[in-house]
């Protein structure tokens, strides 16, 4: 309806784009002449971390990628469960506080002042938006922006990068929900934590006329799945 209300005139066919929403720490890498150049973290919106040291220390960031002018390249880092587990019990068997959660120990990890520390722990990378003024060459023609999001999708994971496990393009918002209850049941097999999955749109053309707020894209909206809820006992007060 949002988008609906926004395009009025304009107001196309058009289809909706699927992913995985990681519990992670957004993080924003700025490439120049294809050379890694800056790792930063989302922060407040416009200022972020300065994090580049460390950012190099994670494999699956390619400090270099095939593609000359200025690229900037988003997406989340994570630490998965198996990985977070094994650093807690290094943790309890130094005597040094646990990490409540991988998320919290990804941007612990990846804030360290030392960057040998990042290293040693296990953190991933997965990118989700590509945005650059470079030249492609797609379907034959040399353009500076992709026609789909599915095809900005599938550059990054040619420039060596990891992108979501799982991904969809979907005409309705009923198959929409049907994937989203499928991924909510499945989303304790997934090696990190998801909370939820992410509706862009698919057609790049329509993400400049739906603009953006001070926060937030208008041409795309999470979809956070309910807290995890557990039982506890009180054992004292």
């Amino acid at each position: 309806q949002r988008i609906q209300r926004i395009l009025k005139e304009d107001l196309q066919d058009f289809s909706y784009f699927l992913e995985l929403k990681f519990d992670g720490l957004g993080l924003s890498l700025l490439y120049e002449e294809g050379i890694l150049m800056r790792g930063a973290t989302r922060g407040n919106g416009e200022m972020g971390e300065d994090v580049t040291h460390n950012v190099k220390t994670i494999g699956s960031i390619p400090l270099s990628i095939p593609v000359k002018g200025r690229v900037e390249i988003r997406g989340e880092i994570v630490m998965n469960k198996k990985d977070f587990e094994q650093l807690n019990e290094e943790r309890r068997e130094n005597g040094e506080n646990e990490f409540v959660s991988p998320r919290n120990a990804a941007a612990g990890s990846l804030r360290q002042l030392d960057p040998h520390i990042t290293a040693r722990r296990k953190l991933t990378f997965y990118a989700f938006e590509l945005h650059t003024t470079t030249l492609f060459e797609e379907n034959g023609n040399k353009k500076n922006s992709f026609e789909k999001q599915s095809h900005a999708e599938k550059m990054l994971t040619t420039f060596g990068f990891l992108t979501s496990p799982f991904v969809t393009v979907e005409n309705t918002i009923p198959d929409l929900f049907f994937h989203i209850q499928k991924l909510e049941q499945q989303r304790h097999n997934f090696p990190f934590e998801v909370d939820g999955a992410v509706i862009k749109i698919e057609e790049k053309n329509l993400h400049a006329l739906l603009g953006a707020t001070g926060h937030h894209p208008r041409w795309a909206i999470a979809y956070k799945f309910p807290a995890l809820q557990k039982e506890t006992k009180i054992l004292d007060v």
